[in-house]
């Protein structure tokens, strides 16, 4: 138990500590061989006793080793030494590094690198993804990440990039890829990869922490309000998705009493708001509007509304996980038939995506298919890493005899 709180605090906050060197010694390998350093000392100082505000310990060791390592460089280090580390509360240290990640998200993507990669290496550097989760959230192999992400640490070292916010004139074409990052990270929290828990909140809080950072700083861009719009409504849904037993609980059967209102009326009126700058909807703000939709009365929801939205959305983003969300809305709709010709359409680019499977199955429900159910059901289970969604997906197989509606979480 005490290893893995361990690894947990150290997941945490590397992001932030490794966003810091690179700062201090303006070289990514360098920030990473410093980082390794801090956390095997974390590792051995911290078997007794872990430290009461372990970000500090972390953000002191992470200084001290950056000094260390310009003194041997022979590179100056006044400008690091002025700064008094006991002048520094926990509040003031949490806002340092968390602007410490914006900076470096807006490094990680600079427009010399492709949109891929840009988001690929923000996720793996930036918020600490391992390889395997990059991967799983970008769906691609990890084989084929891993040279995606080696080239663009290459191109990111030999362009020189500076360490800093970028002004007006080239911040709005590299803010969409710092949306899409941190819309990943926030997603890879809401379902995780490879833990036994469904969510890891301390990603989500992560990436609504970071969403609401730059909301505060660029409340005019109607996107960024959509996509902290998204993430209230969604976090405040969280509760209710998870018995505290692990077992999922499908959107349509979640107890609503369960659902922080307050959170996610904010997140209406933020939506709101983000409507009202008459900018052209993008796609945070087409999918909050989906997420606010579905807060309805289940007998309430306007099924056709929410289509159109997906309609559109598919149109901007051409993503296969939005088609296959848009199937679920058909079923919903009883449109089997557009259900079907869009579910085969998918088979190929979705092959490797569980919850594909799972909507396919709830489609094969709906029209008795009892043995193609189970077929999907087994493969959905085969796909996901997440013990918690495996029990879910368990627990259906079970009840395929049952009735099998509404499972698509």
């Amino acid at each position: 138990m005490h290893k893995r709180i361990i690894e947990q605090i150290l997941q945490q906050y590397s992001g932030r500590i490794r966003a810091y060197l690179i700062r201090l010694v303006s070289n990514i390998d360098d920030a990473e061989d410093l980082l390794q350093e801090v956390k095997i000392k974390a590792w051995y100082h911290w078997q007794s006793e872990i430290p009461a505000a372990p970000q500090a310990w972390l953000y002191k060791v992470a200084r001290n080793k950056a000094i260390d390592f310009l003194r041997q460089c022979r590179q100056p280090v006044e400008y690091i030494e002025e700064q008094q580390f006991s002048d520094i509360d926990d509040e003031q240290l949490s806002s340092l590094l968390d602007d410490e990640l914006l900076k470096l998200i807006f490094i990680c993507c600079h427009p010399s690198l492709d949109p891929a990669a840009q988001v690929a290496l923000t996720l793996r550097l930036v918020l600490n993804f391992s390889l395997e989760q990059t991967a799983r959230a970008l769906l691609v192999k990890p084989k084929a990440m891993e040279q995606r992400l080696l080239r663009a640490r290459q191109k990111i070292s030999q362009a020189g990039i500076a360490y800093s916010i970028p002004h007006d004139k080239h911040l709005y074409q590299r803010l969409n890829s710092v949306l899409t990052c941190l819309y990943l990270l926030f997603n890879e929290g809401y379902v995780a990869t490879a833990q036994s828990e469904l969510m890891s909140r301390e990603l989500c809080k992560l990436a609504m922490s970071l969403t609401e950072l730059i909301a505060n700083h660029y409340a005019n861009n109607a996107e960024v309000l959509g996509l902290w719009s998204l993430m209230l409504i969604l976090d405040g849904r969280a509760q209710a998705r998870v018995k505290l037993d692990g077992a999922i609980v499908p959107l349509y059967e979640q107890q609503r009493s369960l659902w922080v209102l307050e959170q996610i009326q904010a997140g209406q009126t933020i939506l709101d708001s983000s409507l009202a700058l008459k900018q052209c909807p993008g796609p945070f703000q087409l999918q909050a509007a989906i997420a606010s939709l579905q807060c309805d009365n289940q007998s309430g929801i306007h099924w056709p509304e929410i289509l159109m939205l997906y309609d559109k959305l598919w149109q901007l983003s051409k993503s296969h996980v939005v088609a296959v969300n848009r199937v679920v809305v058909l079923i919903k709709l009883n449109a089997f038939n557009a259900a079907k010709r869009e579910l085969e359409q998918l088979v190929e680019p979705l092959k490797h995506y569980h919850p594909f499977y799972l909507v396919r199955a709830e489609y094969y429900h709906q029209l008795g298919d009892k043995s193609r159910v189970g077929d999907d059901l087994q493969l959905a289970y085969q796909l996901t890493q997440n013990q918690s969604e495996r029990e879910f997906i368990q627990q259906l197989l079970l009840r395929n005899d049952e009735q099998f509606s509404g499972r698509c979480h």
